[in-house]
């Protein structure tokens, strides 16, 4: 198998705050890339996707699947690559900020949805040193807005849902597509409170170490041995 790595999509939004309850989280062991139908559409619509490939992320399947989850698709062509998330949330796009080998963070930023790329190693340095409470110092070698992503939001504030729907370019993301290509990754959002202000749960579709939250530096560490396998078929 190619270990080449690509790291975690994080979409960063917003939740309300969730009660502590015990949980079945939503347990997803391969995730399909599929190869897009035809020409896809940046306009937060899906009818142009083939959703066979998704996955369902949800940390409390039993009691929260209709109020605080996600469905996440992916797609390509020789291009670029498709991301698609469905939510189900009562606060959307309610997160001012974003969060995020290589993790490419898409959220809320100064009322734009934007599309942040994190390296920790990076020949092209633009660093930016994170801190938290537990870690001083977490030093990314580049971090860097995708000025050539495609994003589209669309927030159904009465149903309490929204739809994130982005084109990133294929060489933004330093990736060339093989036949039979399978990369290391995961995809997860982190949520925030009710005001926005503060993280309050964390939803991966692979990592299962998302106890921490409110942590800048935890929300945004890659660590490749929670990462599950993704494949190009």
């Amino acid at each position: 198998m190619n270990r080449q790595t690509l790291t975690t999509i994080a979409l960063v939004f917003a939740l309300a705050l969730l009660p502590a309850a015990r949980a079945t989280e939503t347990e997803n062991l391969n995730m399909q890339i599929l190869p897009a139908p035809g020409k896809v559409i940046i306009d937060g619509k899906f009818d142009d996707w083939d959703l066979t490939g998704g996955i369902l992320a949800c940390s409390d399947v039993e009691n929260l699947r209709d109020q605080f989850s996600q469905w996440f698709h992916v797609m390509y062509d020789s291009q670029n690559l498709y991301v698609l998330s469905r939510w189900k949330d009562p606060t959307p796009l309610n997160n001012p900020g974003v969060k995020g080998d290589l993790r490419l963070s898409i959220g809320n930023f100064k009322g734009q949805p934007t599309a942040v790329v994190y390296r920790k190693v990076a020949d092209e340095k633009k660093p930016k040193t994170f801190s938290s409470g537990v870690v001083k110092e977490y030093v990314m070698d580049s971090v860097a807005v995708l000025a050539d992503a495609k994003i589209s939001a669309k927030v159904e504030a009465q149903g309490k849902r929204y739809v994130v729907e982005a084109a990133i370019p294929l060489a933004s993301l330093g990736l060339k597509l093989t036949d039979g290509l399978a990369l290391r990754g995961d995809f997860g959002a982190t949520h925030g409170d009710k005001s926005g202000a503060d993280t309050a749960l964390r939803t991966h579709w692979n990592n299962q170490t998302t106890g921490i939250v409110n942590d800048e530096v935890f929300e945004l560490k890659m660590e490749p041995a929670n990462w599950g396998e993704i494949s190009f078929p």
